[in-house]
């Protein structure tokens, strides 16, 4: 009788094992779960913030274009650039670099700002400035190039000041921003 008592003991301590050991293997297996559902729910987000990224930069760029409404001037406009002697190009090409010194300044004052939507308003207003500037020398190739650059940079500086304090960081497009700046600086300074 005590061997069956004890056989029915081993048998239940067995049967213990197994129901426990199914049990952990259960949690692990719902563990396992839990973290893909977290990873996708992390892809998600993700995504979620590309998208907003993507629309916060069309309507940036829509606004910067509306701020930039040409001005009229009274002063005739500069003919365009194929026209010009060397001399005159020349010239221009001093007062046009003199107006992208003053817009990367504007992109450093703006890249200190602590807010992004005060940020935003320098740059759609050095945009504006850079243009009534520009639009002097007439819409060549080269100027249009110049305001596409522009409207670039001032929409990455903007981007740069919002995800200052965010995970994604803002170093990509500060580097995109000094990859610029040496350009500038090699094709004006450097005349």
């Amino acid at each position: 009788m005590e061997r069956i008592w004890t056989t029915c003991l081993a048998l239940l301590l067995i049967l213990a094992f197994f129901v426990g050991d199914s049990r952990s293997q259960n949690l692990i297996v719902d563990q396992q779960k839990q973290q893909q559902q977290l990873e996708r729910l992390r892809s998600d987000v993700d995504e979620l913030k590309r998208t907003v990224e993507s629309l916060r930069q069309e309507i940036l760029r829509k606004s910067i274009t509306a701020d930039k409404a040409p001005k009229e001037t009274t002063a005739p406009a500069t003919p365009p650039a194929q026209t010009l002697t060397p001399a005159e190009q020349e010239k221009v090409k001093v007062k046009v670099c003199q107006s992208l010194g003053q817009f990367f300044d504007q992109i450093d004052k703006a890249l200190n700002m602590p807010n992004a939507s005060d940020a935003g308003r320098l740059m759609r207003t050095a945009i504006a400035e850079l243009n009534a500037e520009t639009e002097k020398y007439g819409r060549t190739e080269k100027i249009r190039d110049i305001m596409s650059l522009a409207e670039g940079l001032a929409w990455d500086t903007y981007v740069a000041v919002q995800n200052r304090n965010s995970v994604a960081g803002n170093s990509d497009f500060i580097n995109y921003i000094n990859d610029y700046k040496t350009k500038y600086k090699k094709r004006c300074l450097n005349q």
